[in-house]
């Protein structure tokens, strides 16, 4: 809104920025409205913008560079066109010209005006990731193509096909095995970058890969085990708690045991009656076989059984 006064009757008026003619609301006085330069450039600002994120939808990305161009002309802070500039350099990337880190370096002035902002931490995580997706798209190519040469020498070669084989796909396997240590640089953690960098060492076992390859095949090893772990974590922790419920009832059981073993081991009185029929003074073994009212006793050199009411 443009704040100003008649100039017949000093009435204060708000008037559209937008308006070229307008009228007074207290005289009805025709008044001319001149627009300042910085009332144009507010307009074209908002203009832009708007053109901005519509090509950037639309996935023109030359376009959105374009425009962002322009809004940066005017306001040079403007976060968002610094976003919207590297997202769409990035996408113009190529086999031949990888853009990422042009993209970045607008990221980076970005981050000048508000290095707090949570949507330049964002776009640089999706840019990095995409970065890594991208080498290691680059590395299937190369590894299909590798298959496919092998593939080749060994069907048309009789004289040692391995040989010819090997020695004609070996650049290719490097190729892919050079994208997909690249992709892991931006993602160390990726288990398709990691997998694909173990399926490439194996499969082009007779090349003499460098340490770094064996130590991204030990970090794949390593996540995977992580992950496995995770995942029966759950089910182990359920059997934790099921046991520990069990732990009550099974010290219930062991202290019925002891019981009954000190019982068992317990001496026990001979009646006289039994003593009598034992005139050689043999060892008896007794074992309690019936109700408290009622006691056997086993002889084991008589094999008598007999029995006696206390």
């Amino acid at each position: 809104m443009i704040k100003l006064n008649c100039p017949s009757c000093s009435g204060a008026l708000e008037l559209p920025d937008n308006l070229g003619v307008a009228h007074c609301v207290y005289c009805g006085t025709k008044i001319l409205v001149q627009q300042t330069d910085g009332v144009r450039e507010k307009q074209n600002l908002e203009r832009y913008i708007e053109l901005a994120r519509v090509a950037l939808e639309a996935q023109n990305y030359e376009e959105t560079i374009q425009y962002s161009n322009r809004i940066l002309e005017i306001d040079p802070q403007n976060i968002q066109a610094w976003i919207d500039k590297a997202i769409s350099t990035f996408w113009l990337t190529s086999s031949k010209n990888n853009r990422y880190d042009e993209a970045i370096e607008y990221l980076k002035k970005a981050a000048r005006v508000d290095p707090g902002d949570e949507r330049i931490v964002s776009a640089y995580k999706e840019l990095t990731r995409l970065q890594a997706w991208w080498y290691n798209k680059l590395g299937n190519d190369a590894f299909e193509l590798a298959l496919k040469i092998w593939k080749i020498y060994e069907d048309d070669t009789v004289f040692l096909p391995d040989r010819h084989a090997m020695e004609n796909s070996q650049q290719y396997f490097m190729q892919a095995m050079n994208h997909y240590m690249t992709a892991s640089i931006y993602g160390p953690d990726d288990l398709t970058i990691l997998g694909n960098i173990a399926a490439c060492a194996k499969r082009a076992g007779w090349i003499n890969w460098d340490r770094a390859v064996y130590v991204r095949i030990r970090r794949l090893e390593s996540l995977r085990a992580k992950e496995t772990a995770e995942r029966l974590l759950p089910v182990m922790r359920n059997t934790l708690r099921s046991v520990e419920e069990l732990l009550p009832l099974q010290k219930k059981t062991k202290d019925f045991l002891l019981d009954l073993k000190s019982e068992k081991r317990r001496p026990r009185f001979e009646s006289s009656h039994y003593k009598s029929q034992n005139k050689k003074g043999l060892p008896l073994t007794q074992y309690p076989m019936m109700s408290d009212s009622h006691v056997c006793y086993i002889n084991r050199d008589y094999h008598k059984l007999e029995e006696t009411k206390c």
